[in-house]
């Protein structure tokens, strides 16, 4: 009987100590970190008893996002007095046919509980590492990864079978990115579901009168897949047909991205029409405390995103959208991927097929229409938010995750 109870106190015991100790994640990205990645950095440094670490190929302006050295690991180690050693290591490794020697030699020296590589390629780019190192790999995919790569580049459907055969777990953002992964020959029981939080700290709900001129804004790059040009022409229906607004434009393109600045300088045409002239203002690239302030001064968030002719795609649902959502905008787009989980028509915002600009135009003179009935359909959007995209809530879901394939691979 003593005995028996002496069993259960330490089988008790061990699950606690399983429950509360601290976990050692290895974040694999190509790139550390772009702007358009932010969402990456609340992974690696936020999630509640995890130390995460990060092993990169290039570093683009790190103290945006800033982690103490020893957490940040660019493999090859660049030229420098301070990487020596780490280049000495991955010299020797590389001459005995292991890649990433540095990196290898810390996930096993710290040692690391959990890979965590970021896009569909890094993951299948680190999959040597995972092998070596007899640990867990799981990989996030986000969008142009599980559309654009595989459609593009059709060898790398074969890396993705292999990928999914070796990796442990792959998470995405909802339903149609899960149907996506699932089509290029994933296991459904590998893949879990895992929305990209958003800090609702950083995003006061605030009520806004929506009997006045509508204020629109729209937030991207300027690629196919945002469908920029087909929000703009929906302003300018709607415009023409009496709806009293003005079009605020965040994002650009670089000047070498040729496709980009055709886009840019269609839209310039766009906004030139007589029904939107004086309407439009672009904005530019603008840093993400910027464009969070420009969100509170408008009403309508517009996203029109659709499937590019090159199989690009969102993927999931733009963070931004999330965002704008929960700071109390009224969100109008379309059902591309799984914006639908986001957008329920007629509950927390307007939503129609892609692609169809006359469809875009008569949700935005709908909303119009409805004008203080908004208020109701913007509350309703924040408590979608924060029941199922709240920050909190997903890292505290992602720190249940990564025990659980710990606990499968000790």
């Amino acid at each position: 009987m003593g005995s028996d109870l002496q069993s259960e106190t330490m089988i008790r015991d061990a699950r606690a100590s399983a429950a509360t100790r601290r976990l050692n994640i290895l974040h694999l990205v190509e790139t550390y970190l772009p702007l358009t990645e932010n969402w990456i950095y609340p992974q690696v440094r936020a999630v509640p008893g995890c130390r995460g670490t990060v092993a990169c190929r290039q570093l683009v302006a790190p103290e945006r996002f800033p982690l103490e050295p020893r957490r940040l690991i660019q493999s090859p180690p660049p030229w420098g007095a301070r990487t020596v050693l780490p280049r000495l290591i991955n010299s020797l490794a590389f001459r005995l046919g292991r890649a990433d020697g540095f990196v290898e030699l810390l996930a096993r020296w710290r040692p690391m509980h959990v890979l965590h590589a970021h896009f569909g390629m890094c993951g299948w780019e680190w999959l040597p590492l995972a092998a070596r190192s007899r640990r867990p790999l799981v990989t996030s995919f986000y969008g142009y990864d599980a559309w654009n790569v595989p459609t593009q580049f059709p060898e790398w459907r074969e890396r993705y079978r292999q990928l999914f055969a070796a990796g442990t777990l792959f998470l995405v953002e909802g339903s149609a990115m899960r149907d996506r992964l699932q089509h290029l020959g994933c296991p459904a029981e590998k893949i879990h579901i895992h929305h990209i939080g958003v800090d609702l700290a950083d995003l006061p709900f605030a009520r806004r009168d929506f009997t006045r001129s509508m204020k629109i804004v729209m937030v991207g790059r300027f690629t196919e897949k945002k469908g920029l040009e087909d929000g703009l022409l929906a302003c300018a229906q709607a415009a023409s047909r009496g709806v009293d607004l003005r079009v605020t434009i965040v994002g650009g393109a670089p000047d070498a991205d040729r496709a980009g600045q055709k886009i840019g300088a269609t839209l310039q045409a766009i906004a030139a029409q007589p029904s939107l002239r004086d309407r439009v203002r672009f904005a530019g690239f603008l840093p993400l405390a910027e464009t969070r302030q420009l969100l509170q001064q408008h009403d309508i968030f517009l996203c029109p995103s659709r499937h590019a002719a090159n199989g690009d795609a969102e993927g999931g649902s733009p963070v931004i959208l999330t965002e704008a959502m929960a700071a109390g905008l009224v969100c109008v787009g379309t059902d591309h991927c799984d914006i639908p989980e986001l957008i329920i028509p007629e509950r927390t915002g307007y939503r129609c097929p892609e692609r169809d600009v006359a469809a875009l135009a008569h949700l935005l003179e709908a909303a119009h229409q409805v004008g203080a009935g908004n208020s109701a359909i913007a509350a309703a959007g924040r408590a979608h938010v924060e029941a199922e995209y709240s920050l909190a809530t997903q890292l505290a879901e992602k720190r249940r995750l990564y025990e659980r394939v710990a606990a499968a691979h000790p």
